[in-house]
């Protein structure tokens, strides 16, 4: 947790004389800030989410049976991981395969031709590279002697029955489209099937708690254009979106908070624009439960040292904190906070005046009407007040526009007019702290000097007048006083 720049409380000087500014604010002021919570490191609940190992059903004997009791339909395809090979095995028109490096993508006929096809081509291709021995007795089929870490995968169209040698999948892992990739340790798109869909989805199930805020992750790399749809089955399913290629890597990030307790399917699906050239890789699922530090104590520390707790309140949206304090401070304190990870941090120091003790002070107070750096002042409204000593000029009219004319008698006159108050605002010298903070204060939308508006009309110019001390000025324009002065006719 840290306080963020740009508002009235700042944190800690680097500089250990937290005293050489004299920095203030009234005893009227509504002391909220703002503070930044780190987020929690809670347990990973995606198990093997970064792909390490191959996801699907590991075959846990030495000789892996199935059956294919009933023809596949045209279009329907399974997976078979053997030793360092990847062979998608599908029922469409046409007897052939393509192969990639240790990728087989094999065409093995109309249905009735499938089971005869997936044998002979294991039989022709697999078994000589592996030492595999494959045989077909009726619908069942038999590969002695599979490597080691070897896989399964009919998620899909579940055309596999009879099989009692493979052990479960990673979190119900269900693929359509693609192949895990042992080399990379990646799910990678692949065009396996454009009679139903082209897209590739993963699937997943992950048991989540009612009321609590998960964040969901899907690492990816590609250099074609896809689209994307994520979704929890039957809950939460935000509008398709363009994936923006990104070949060194991107995330794709989700929220969701479910009603219930219970087990939550994740499905993201991904549409390629070509679906000949497109490449995709997932290379990491990651679903954690989304949680933020909190404030443990908050204490308020007085000249002598002394430190007590302080009754605040608090209004929190994502990782902002926004806090009031309930009860008036010393008439000179700094701020000590224990957050939930029992880190400790201190504001700097401020001195509180009263309304006669005013004099010779600048009264700044600055808001804005969206996010400045990390304070959130859009989702967590509040405004700034510091008291300052300064001095405040007043300059010649700020001319904006104008149109000069020759009348008949050859004079020169001033037809139209736009001009506006100008002042310029000097401060007395600050620490680089302070002043970074005070050159920041003249770019918000909204800052006010005693109760009046002004627009900085140029950056704050800062002036080092010793190490580490500074000057600055800024110009300024009064909002209110704008006049349009015109010749008429009336």
């Amino acid at each position: 947790m840290h306080i963020p720049k740009y508002q009235w409380l700042m944190p800690q000087p680097n500089t250990s004389c937290g005293f050489c500014d004299e920095v203030a604010v009234t005893s009227e002021f509504d002391k909220n800030f703002q503070l930044i919570a780190d987020v929690i490191d809670n347990p990973e609940l995606y198990p093997d989410g970064d792909y390490e190992y191959n996801p699907f059903n590991p075959i846990t004997t030495e000789d892996l049976v199935f059956d294919i009791e009933s023809l596949p339909n045209d279009g329907e395809y399974f997976t078979l991981y053997l030793g360092t090979q990847v062979i998608v095995l599908h029922c469409t028109t046409g007897i052939s395969f393509t192969n990639y490096g240790n990728l087989w993508v094999v065409k093995c006929g109309t249905p009735s031709l499938f089971n005869a096809r997936v044998r002979s081509f294991l039989i022709a291709n697999i078994d000589p590279l592996l030492g595999t021995t494959t045989s077909l007795t009726g619908d069942t089929f038999t590969i002695e002697d599979v490597p080691a870490g070897s896989y399964i995968d009919d998620t899909v169209y579940a055309l596999l029955t009879n099989i009692n040698t493979v052990g479960a999948s990673v979190a119900g892992m269900y693929l359509k489209n693609g192949f895990y990739n042992a080399t990379t340790k990646q799910i990678n798109y692949l065009h396996i099937n454009d009679l139903v869909s082209d897209s590739m989805t993963i699937r997943t199930n992950v048991s989540l708690e009612a009321g609590k805020l998960y964040r969901i992750k899907y690492g990816y790399a590609t250099v074609h254009n896809f689209d994307y749809a994520f979704a929890i089955i039957g809950y939460y399913a935000p509008p398709t979106a363009i994936l923006i290629p990104n070949f060194s890597g991107g995330v794709l990030e989700f929220e969701f908070t479910p009603t219930i307790t219970t087990v939550y399917q994740f499905g993201i699906s991904f549409a390629p624009q070509d679906s000949t050239t497109a490449e995709l890789a997932i290379d990491n699922i990651s679903v954690r439960h989304l949680e933020y530090q909190t404030i443990q104590t908050l204490e308020v520390i007085d000249c002598d040292g002394l430190e007590s707790e302080i009754d605040y309140a608090t209004t929190v949206y994502n990782e902002n904190i926004l806090v009031e304090l309930l009860e008036p401070v010393p008439s000179v304190f700094r701020l000590k906070i224990t957050d939930s990870d029992d880190n400790i941090f201190y504001s700097r120091w401020y001195s509180v005046k009263e309304v006669d003790e005013c004099s010779g002070l600048i009264k700044v107070n600055w808001t804005n009407n969206c996010k400045f750096s990390e304070v959130d002042y859009k989702n967590l409204p509040f405004d700034n007040e510091l008291l300052l000593t300064g001095v405040k000029i007043k300059q010649a009219l700020e001319l904006h526009d104008n149109v000069d004319s020759i009348n008949a008698s050859g004079a020169k006159i001033s037809i139209y007019k736009n001009t506006q108050a100008s002042y310029e605002l000097r401060l007395h010298p600050y620490l680089e702290d302070t002043q970074n903070t005070i050159e920041r204060i003249f770019e918000h939308t909204y800052v006010s000097i005693n109760n009046e508006e002004y627009n900085a009309i140029d950056v704050f110019q800062v002036t080092e007048i010793d190490l580490g001390v500074y000057t600055g000025r800024v110009d300024l324009l009064k909002k209110g006083t704008e006049i349009i002065s015109s010749i008429c006719c009336c």
